[in-house]
């Protein structure tokens, strides 16, 4: 299969916190009600339902085993299911439930909140589904919790608005990738709807997310062959080559031109609407969950997208993770990935070609260096605030140390050419302070010296154009 000309976008985000689908971690000094208000588990659709709902005080009594103890209320509550699938009203108890659950974690729970949400669940009741999507949605613009536009989904669905539908279930998956919830109904809406690779698409992931701890286990759904879904599939190659990222440290870059090539498997589905993408990833866990060994990127136009995010659930309920972008041009593609973590970000450069194309990325001249970044006559600085310029009297790390510079450093130039030394680069450097010896270009944490003109992030073209030209 020949991959035309264009640009593709795949976003995907990896974040932090999550070791199962109910599982967060409760922030020093959170406030938490003791219950749930009798009213809102009143309106639950059956007693056991709200039997389950009402139990959540007793979560409190045990803190070290709360998660398990959340897991049981789940278990309860989808015992009301039938089988082979579970009735939608069943899992729109759950998720408004869950939703109060973690809401009472996050915020201390509000009188208005849970009024709310129990006028949702006596909207669904009395059919009047519009206007239980609708304050769900309204919900969701002060609280982006998962469950909020996955239950108005559901609600939509039930009064047979399947466009719509759709949209809050990518909302979900948008807000947080590990939602099994929403491929399981959302897997089930497309068989409705006859459309069965999209079905089998989440099918797929849904079971490739559930673990046999998960109380989502009890749910079934129909086999979906991953090999089927990537019949026509082409081998394709990732060659990485450079980081920037930024921490509490400092700034630092990278060198990953060394490391060899990763190859992964793309195959074009649902008349190129979709990019299946499989093994992507070289580990196929995130913090202990585990990610499907095939991913599903939706595609408008020339751009294709998935969010994978973590939603940290109790830090503002922001998702944090990596921005992947494929940009194809003819027999090659550009790879940016982009980072947004707690307290550090970053973007990771690489090239993707047919996996049968030779490596394209330029030679490190040092055995054990980097690609030279310096030239004679740069001054230069440490890379980050707590690294050192360190002058040694030869290019090697056991030979005397001259001196040592902090920011902000006397002036520091390269006065000669590149040496291959112990350890990778070394330059003949003169110091302001009258000392010259030799530095090295970089060190156990990448580059260790940096310019003014380096001192900001490259495009990848601008990447491109100084390492292949």
């Amino acid at each position: 299969m020949n991959i035309p000309m264009r640009r593709i976008r795949l976003l995907i985000v990896l974040a932090f916190g999550l070791t199962s689908l109910f599982a967060t971690v409760t922030p020093a000094g959170a406030q938490r009600e003791p219950v749930l208000p009798s009213s809102l588990c009143e309106a639950s659709f059956s007693e056991a339902a709200a039997q389950a709902c009402a139990n959540y005080d007793l979560c409190h009594l045990a803190p070290e085993a709360y998660w398990e103890c959340e897991a049981q209320i789940v278990a309860d509550m989808l015992s009301q299911c039938a089988v082979p699938i579970c009735e939608p009203a069943w899992l729109f108890n759950l998720a408004v439930i869950v939703t109060a659950m973690h809401y009472s974690f996050d915020r201390g729970g509000t009188p208005m909140f849970y009024d709310t949400m129990t006028g949702v669940l006596n909207d669904y009741a009395g059919e009047n589904y519009e206007a239980a999507a609708a304050a769900l949605l309204d919900l969701f613009v002060e609280y982006e919790h998962r469950y909020l536009p996955y239950s108005a989904a559901l609600a939509y669905e039930a009064t047979g608005m399947r466009d719509e539908a759709l949209i809050q279930y990518a909302r979900a998956a948008q807000v947080e990738f590990f939602t099994p919830l929403v491929y399981y109904s959302r897997g089930y809406l497309h068989a409705a709807r006859i459309d069965p690779q999209r079905a089998a698409m989440d099918f797929y992931t849904f079971s490739a997310l559930i673990t046999d701890e998960d109380p989502l286990a009890v749910l079934t759904v129909p086999e979906a062959d991953g090999d089927d879904l990537l019949a026509d599939s082409e081998t394709w190659a990732q060659y990485p080559l450079l980081r920037y990222g930024s921490g509490p440290g400092g700034d630092f870059v990278t060198d990953r031109l060394s490391e060899p090539p990763h190859q992964f498997d793309l195959a074009w589905l649902n008349d190129d609407e979709t990019l299946a993408v499989r093994g992507f990833l070289a580990e196929q866990a995130v913090y202990g969950v585990p990610v499907p060994e095939i991913l599903f990127f939706e595609c408008e136009a020339v751009v294709c997208t998935l969010d994978l995010h973590f939603q940290q659930t109790f830090a503002g309920l922001s998702a944090g993770g990596d921005s992947i972008d494929f940009e194809f041009d003819n027999d090659y593609a550009q790879i940016v990935v982009t980072s947004n973590g707690a307290e550090s970000s970053g973007i990771d450069y690489a090239l993707m070609l047919p996996a049968d194309a030779d490596d394209p990325r330029p030679d490190v001249p040092c055995e054990g260096g980097v690609y030279p970044r310096l030239a004679v006559g740069d001054e230069v600085n440490p890379q980050t605030w707590w690294m050192t310029i360190a002058v040694y009297a030869e290019p090697d790390p056991d030979s005397a140390l001259l001196a040592e510079y902090e920011r902000p450093v006397p002036r520091v130039e390269i006065t000669g050419d590149l040496v291959c030394g112990e350890g990778g680069n070394w330059w003949p450097v003169s110091i302001a302070d009258g000392t010259i010896g030799w530095v090295p270009e970089a060190g156990e944490y990448g580059y260790q010296l940096t310019t003014e003109a380096l001192d900001r992030e490259m495009t990848i073209d601008e990447l491109l154009d100084w390492l292949l030209d």
